[in-house]
Parts: C-alpha cells; structure tokens; sequence
C-alpha cells in the first residue's frame, strides 16, 4: 500500500540553536565581581558566623558550669559546718 498524501507539510524539526551574544565587557566584569563576592562570603563570612556562635555557647557554658562548681564547693563546706559540730567553725 502507498503512504496516503494528506497535503500537510511534514513539521520541520527542532530549530537550530544559535549561539548567545557575547554581553559586554562591563558587564562581564561586574557579573565576576558579584560572583566573586559571594563566593567570598560563603566560603568565609558563614562559617566564622557559625563558628562565632559555637565558640560563643561554649564559653557560656563552660562559665555556667564553672559557677555550678562553686556552688556546689559552697553548699558541701556549709554541710560540712553544720553536720560536724564545732570542727569548721571560727576563724581560718
């Protein structure tokens, strides 16, 4: 059997990519610098911040725990003066 010829024209095919024009100098220069900017503060200005924050709830911590230390030094001493009679008492 023959192909029956409808008169429609077969659909071209994909058109052809041309290439995109080149941007202008400038422009290019100022894209780099943008790029290079963030690429500066991801690399650097985020991971001190995360770094500073770290460092930070560190020492906190560290400062509450040393307090909680004395406290406790504290509380054993005054158990000790009240629960040994006359042994911790008076002067040094």
């Amino acid at each position: 059997m023959e192909p029956i010829d409808t008169g429609a024209a077969t659909p071209p095919g994909p058109p052809r990519a041309s290439a995109p024009p080149i941007p202008p100098l400038p422009q290019m220069v100022a894209e780099l610098w943008e790029l290079v900017v963030a690429y500066f503060k991801q690399e650097t200005v985020v991971p001190l911040q995360k770094l500073g924050r770290y460092l930070g709830l560190g020492v906190a911590g560290s400062l509450l725990l040393g307090l909680g230390v004395v406290f406790l030094g504290m509380s054993g001493l005054r158990a000790l003066q009240t629960e040994t009679g006359d042994t911790f008492t008076g002067d040094w």
